[in-house]
C-alpha cells in the first residue's frame, strides 16, 4: 500500500532555521562568489555548484531569478522537506513589488517558470528552494561531502 502524506498548504510551510544568521548567510555570499539580490545579465546555465556549509549541513545554491525583464542572483537554501519554493521580501522588493508584497507570483528561476510564494515564519529572509522547482525542472542533484559540495545538473 502506497505511503500518503498529507502536503502543507504553502501558507502553512514552516521550518526552523535557528542555525542559519545574518553572518553565516554572509558567510555563504563569500563562499558562493554572489551576492544575493544583485541584478545580472547573466542567463542560466547548467551545471550550477552549491556548497554544504554549517554544523546542519544546509544546502545552498546561487540560481537566477527573472521578472520584469530583470534577472538577480539568488541565494537559495535547498530544502529537500519543502514541497514549494519561497522567495524572501528582500528579493521580491529588488524585482519590484515594493508596496504591496505578493503572497504568490510567477517568476523564471533558471529557465524554469514557477509559481513562487512569500518567505514566511521561521525563515522569512530565507529564499527557499522546493520539491516543485526540482521536479519541474527535471534536475539531477550529485552531492559531494567530501568536498562540502553539490551540483545541479539537467
Amino acid at each position: 500500500m502506497p505511503l500518503e502524506v498529507e502536503t502543507l498548504l504553502p501558507d502553512e510551510n514552516d521550518i526552523l532555521l535557528t542555525d542559519v544568521t545574518e553572518s553565516q548567510f554572509h558567510s555563504v555570499e563569500i563562499e558562493l562568489n554572489v551576492q544575493n539580490g544583485t541584478e545580472t545579465n547573466k542567463t542560466h546555465k547548467y551545471p550550477v555548484q552549491g556548497v554544504i556549509m554549517g554544523s546542519y549541513g544546509r544546502m545552498w545554491i546561487p540560481l537566477i531569478v527573472c521578472k520584469r525583464n530583470k534577472s538577480f542572483h539568488t541565494i537559495f537554501l535547498y530544502n529537500t522537506g519543502s514541497p514549494y519554493t519561497h522567495l524572501s521580501k528582500f528579493i521580491l522588493e529588488k524585482i519590484g513589488y515594493t508596496d504591496n508584497i505578493p503572497e504568490s507570483i510567477v517568476v523564471n528561476i533558471n529557465g524554469v517558470n514557477l509559481t513562487v510564494y512569500l518567505s514566511k515564519n521561521h525563515f522569512e529572509n530565507i529564499n527557499l528552494l522546493g520539491q516543485d522547482f526540482m521536479k519541474l525542472a527535471g534536475i539531477d542533484v550529485a552531492i559531494s561531502y567530501n568536498n562540502l559540495s553539490f551540483e545541479f545538473n539537467k
